[in-house]
């Protein structure tokens, strides 16, 4: 174990939350760390839900992580000496997580990048920038050195990077396009899900556009300003039009449908990141890349 020494900018957040955010791990991972006496705060131990302080200084006897390279089908759309751009398939986790050390994003990243991958989010997040879900496919960022990967975290936190998305979903939306303003946060009963009723919500806005209109489903265009988890998933539902093969969150809905023929070939739901633009991190010009259906 190596050990990892960090200063806290932020007042009043559980030091479970505020260490997944800066190291990357599972809070399942720091609460273990926690309880076996791995971290300290200003030289003494502490319990998980302590609210940590600005300026207090927090030592982390960092886990070994042994994360293998796999030799995983990528799909590589641009590469240069700062990024890379590939199509995520869908059922593709993007890091380990937890129990899960194999069979994801990163470990392909290791196989095909070894040697030129960004290291700020840690061993089981190298050159991840940002994340899709494991059934979502489409077009994602990769750092290959940490300056460019704070670089493009600045353009995610400030809201430059414009990512599209494709998505059927059930029903017929009458409107030709809209927006979503609802706030998301943890699920209050089911912590694996989202939900826009929660305790502690943060602001989530999103755009769709009508692309077109069939029986009983709708292919929309959607635009979302923020990046919150599972954030078109939850918008979605929550006025009615859930993703179609979604089902955590009502999207499983086949029977007696245009779709029942294909209700055991849809097995994901049915989103896809079809384009995102973002400014170089090195020239500095807006660059636009497409992953098409």
């Amino acid at each position: 174990m190596g050990k990892k020494e960090i200063i806290s900018d932020k007042e009043g957040k559980r030091i479970d939350i505020y260490l997944r955010e800066k190291l990357g791990f599972s809070r399942s991972i720091i609460q273990e760390l926690i309880k076996n006496g791995k971290i300290k705060v200003d030289n003494r131990y502490i319990s998980s839900h302590f609210l940590i302080r600005k300026g207090e200084k927090i030592e982390i006897l960092m886990p070994s992580f042994s994360i293998e390279s796999e030799k995983i089908p990528l799909k590589v759309i641009y590469e240069d000496q700062y990024i890379i751009l590939i199509d995520k398939p869908s059922g593709l986790i993007v890091h380990p997580v937890g129990k899960i050390r194999k069979g994801t994003l990163v470990n392909a990243l290791l196989y095909y990048f070894p040697d030129s991958l960004s290291k700020v989010g840690g061993e089981t997040r190298r050159g991840i920038v940002h994340r899709l879900d494991k059934g979502t496919s489409g077009i994602m960022i990769i750092a290959k050195d940490d300056k460019t990967h704070k670089i493009l975290s600045e353009q995610f936190k400030n809201r430059e990077i414009k990512k599209t998305y494709i998505t059927l979903v059930w029903g017929i939306l009458r409107e030709n396009e809209g927006k979503i303003d609802f706030s998301v946060g943890r699920d209050l009963r089911y912590r694996k899900k989202m939900s826009i009723f929660s305790q502690k919500p943060k602001d989530a806005l999103t755009f769709y556009k009508v692309k077109k209109r069939f029986i009983d489903t709708t292919l929309l265009e959607v635009s979302p300003r923020t990046g919150r988890t599972h954030q078109i998933r939850v918008h979605l539902s929550s006025i009615g039009y859930p993703i179609v093969g979604d089902d955590l969150y009502g999207g499983r809905r086949f029977r007696g449908t245009s779709l029942s023929l294909w209700k055991n070939k849809i097995n994901r739901p049915l989103l896809h990141a079809y384009s995102i633009s973002f400014y170089h991190p090195k020239r500095g010009e807006k660059l636009v890349f497409t992953s098409p259906l």
